[in-house]
């Protein structure tokens, strides 16, 4: 259906709340008509790898995607296009629920104070509000709909069921309350569960990084957008607002809160953007019995981590990764031989330090009948070469990452002091343990 087909079927305002939108440019004309305003959306492209806000709001309105993230700057119109997308569903949706849980109370709180601007408009069906007004929680409807606001406590999110679940500015929540939250959404009334999870990326590893990265076993859609999506002549923020906010605060703030760039710890290692890649593919990799199987191996006093790696004609997997936590040395030694057999590992790299692990673990193969070769890695001489080789295998999409942790641990691996290559002590095993690895892929720089 074309606009003007739409605009000539509509001979009235008042009909079109008999008309529910059934098509993408329907659904778009009719927010343009009652609010007023264009939800940014270009057809002809944006930043690469990104969405549109009314790409967005069509899939949960034609409920395309069950589960889907809203990843968007700070100031890009999420609360508001949830509170439109909540409207909407009360009207044309009968017996339709809909919480909308914010990291805050005050948050929920905005998207019915939206929503209250909306009813109070002439054009609004207001005869079908009960009560003929909205309530300082939410609203409920004569065809049986409601919307509530939601404060962020057990309490709260353990109450009702619904279909449609809004959760906004989720890096802000606790993530016991998310977890309990995503419990109440039901398909009822022959309306399909639906939950959004709606936030700015504020934390480098914090819930909404959790549930970013966590997409692809969730079964989640991602649609993201940073400023420059919002931006006239589409969206709603000025050019010489976008050039006045990066003057007023750091680039690092502007790239993670303005562009969607990933936040960081100080200064990290590896790319996110290459890691995410690796995980994507990775993340149905399975050992392959007839691969040529090695291992990266860091030991840690409260943690060893190995990190099985497959060659297959110069692209590499990491398909399991194996931690020992609080396990004795001799222990760790025995469990390690076990895994050396089942996965027929021909080299084992280890950290060379400390040195009397190394000599165990090589003692524990001859006593248990090991045919793997360990091979020390002296980190003061290798360290910074194994991680250029991962950083160009990650760029190049040499390797693929399978196990979640892993590729979580890669992403903040950073630099103490930036400046004399100083990395910070900090659960570090997973990466170490692919860099023992990868020191003994050097001459792929050409070294």
């Amino acid at each position: 259906m074309k606009l003007e087909d739409i605009v000539c079927n509509v001979p009235d305002w008042e009909s079109w709340f008999c008309c529910a939108p059934v098509t993408k440019d329907h659904f778009y004309f009719w927010i343009k008509e009652f609010f007023g305003i264009g939800i940014p959306w270009n057809r002809d492209g944006n930043c690469e790898g990104h969405s549109y806000p009314f790409d967005a709001m069509w899939e949960a309105y034609a409920e395309i995607s069950p589960l889907s993230i809203w990843y968007a700057n700070r100031s890009g119109g999420k609360t508001y296009d949830l509170s439109i997308l909540a409207f909407m569903e009360s009207i044309f949706k009968k017996n339709c629920g809909c919480n909308v849980l914010g990291g805050s109370l005050d948050q929920a709180q905005k998207a019915i104070a939206y929503l209250t601007e909306f009813w109070a408009s002439p054009r609004a069906p207001s005869h079908m509000l009960i009560n003929k007004q909205v309530a300082g929680r939410g609203y409920r409807l004569t065809n049986g709909s409601w919307v509530r606001a939601l404060a962020a406590s057990s309490k709260s999110v353990r109450g009702s069921h619904q279909p449609k679940l809004r959760i906004d500015e989720v890096d802000e929540l606790d993530e016991k309350i998310y977890l309990a939250a995503l419990g109440q959404p039901k398909t009822m009334n022959d309306i399909p569960e639906n939950v959004i999870i709606s936030s700015t990326l504020h934390q480098a590893f914090g819930l909404m990084s959790d549930i970013i990265d966590n997409r692809h076993t969730t079964g989640a859609k991602l649609f993201k957008w940073c400023v420059r999506e919002v931006e006239e002549p589409n969206g709603f923020w000025k050019s010489e607002e976008i050039e006045s906010k990066k003057k007023q605060i750091t680039k690092e703030m502007f790239d993670s809160e303005y562009l969607c760039l990933r936040p960081k710890i100080g200064d990290t290692i590896f790319d996110f953007d290459s890691i995410d890649r690796a995980y994507r593919r990775g993340i149905s990799d399975k050992y392959e019995e007839r691969a040529l199987t090695e291992a990266g191996l860091d030991w840690g006093y409260m943690v060893t981590i190995l990190n099985l790696i497959q060659d297959h004609r110069g692209n590499f997997t990491n398909p399991k990764s194996f931690p020992f936590e609080y396990v004795e040395l001799k222990d760790r030694c025995l469990e390690i031989c076990k895994i050396c057999k089942e996965y027929r590992i021909d080299k084992l790299y280890a950290d060379s330090n400390p040195k009397d692990s190394n000599i165990t673990l090589k003692k524990t193969f001859e006593e248990q009948g090991i045919d793997t070769t360990l091979v020390p890695i002296a980190f003061n001489k290798w360290k910074s070469v194994a991680i250029n080789v991962l950083r160009f295998m990650l760029e190049r999409n040499l390797l693929n990452i399978t196990d979640y942790t892993c590729q979580k641990k890669m992403k903040a691996y950073h630099y103490k002091n930036p400046e004399i290559g100083e990395i910070a002590k900090e659960d570090d095993h997973y990466p170490d343990a692919l860099i023992a690895w990868a020191a003994s892929r050097y001459k792929i720089l050409g070294i």
